[in-house]
């Protein structure tokens, strides 16, 4: 072999060594590094910020330690709402008396002690727990002109669904001084909406009643009855209850007096707010069986929502 070819072939391999070099000193590094990295083992876990790491510390929970209580969100939703409305409603010192009275009535119904469970005319659940059993599972407010047979018939339905009394003032009710006490003694207030209810004084106690002591409110709605309940007049009717009662009903606001009820505005308010957000189950008595079957399920659920 030539000289000059020799010389070739010690510079091919030269210039092999050397790129197999370089190829080994890369891979034993990125293989040093890769073992360190596995190797690394934090001790806490730790929040990045721009330029800083911050440890965070891991909260320690003891063994049988129960869990927290999951909050109700429909209860912080309107213990929030309540308590903006209140701040938002309050009067200045320059607000007319009509104005202070209605703030009043508002706050009135942020403070009634409606439950845990919080539902949109008044329901709670907490009135149906073992440990504050009531007297009377249910309290059937109605009109007997117009519908003494319907409220017979819930009344019967119901203590058969609940297996327990339910207030009718035909059974129950021996002085009328106790009418008001029989309706904070009732787990719910079943009211039985015909035409002229709402112009009943003693409809409107025992509503108002219910409305400052918590005591949930359920309707019960006669739409095909020969007194249908109308909706739309009955909220009109309540939003000017302090002049519309003298006109439906003659004396109606002597008897509301008697009883403690001396501001209809305030307490036509606190009706105009309570009443129009309850939730109503349409009744139809003359329904076939299992159509009656529902209507008392759907009340009976609604209670106890």
């Amino acid at each position: 072999m030539s000289e000059t070819r020799q010389r070739a072939v010690r510079r091919a391999i030269r210039r092999l060594l050397v790129s197999l070099g370089i190829a080994a000193v890369l891979t034993l590094l990125s293989l040093f590094w890769s073992r360190k990295r596995l190797n690394r083992t934090p001790e806490t876990t730790t929040g990045t910020t721009i330029g800083t790491t911050t440890p965070l510390p891991v909260p320690v929970v003891p063994i049988g330690t129960p869990p927290l209580p999951v909050p109700d969100r429909r209860q912080a939703e309107h213990c929030c709402s309540s308590a903006s409305a209140a701040t938002s409603a309050a009067p200045t010192e320059e607000a007319p008396a009509a104005s202070r009275k209605r703030w009043q009535a508002a706050a009135l119904l942020t403070q009634t002690p409606f439950g845990a469970r919080q539902h949109e005319g008044g329901a709670s659940s907490e009135s149906h727990s073992p440990e504050t059993k009531k007297k009377f599972a249910a309290f059937v407010s109605h009109m007997k002109a117009e519908a003494s047979m319907e409220a017979r018939f819930v009344q019967g339905e119901l203590e058969t669904a609940f297996g327990q009394r339910i207030f009718l003032d035909s059974d129950d009710l021996r002085t009328l001084s106790d009418l008001t006490t029989h309706v904070r003694e009732s787990d719910v207030l079943v009211l039985v909406q015909s035409k002229s209810v709402l112009t009943r004084p003693y409809c409107l106690l025992e509503l108002l009643t219910a409305c400052q002591h918590g005591v949930p409110i359920v309707g019960v709605c006669l739409s095909k009855h020969s007194f249908p309940y109308d909706f739309n007049e009955a909220h009109a009717f309540l939003s000017d209850l302090d002049e519309t009662l003298a006109t439906a009903a003659p004396g109606a606001h002597e008897l509301l007096r008697e009883h403690g009820i001396h501001d209809l505005a305030e307490a036509a308010y606190l009706l105009s707010c309570c009443i129009p957000k309850i939730i109503s189950v349409h009744l139809d008595t003359c329904a076939s069986r299992n159509m009656l079957k529902a209507t008392i399920a759907d009340l009976v659920a609604t209670i106890n929502l």
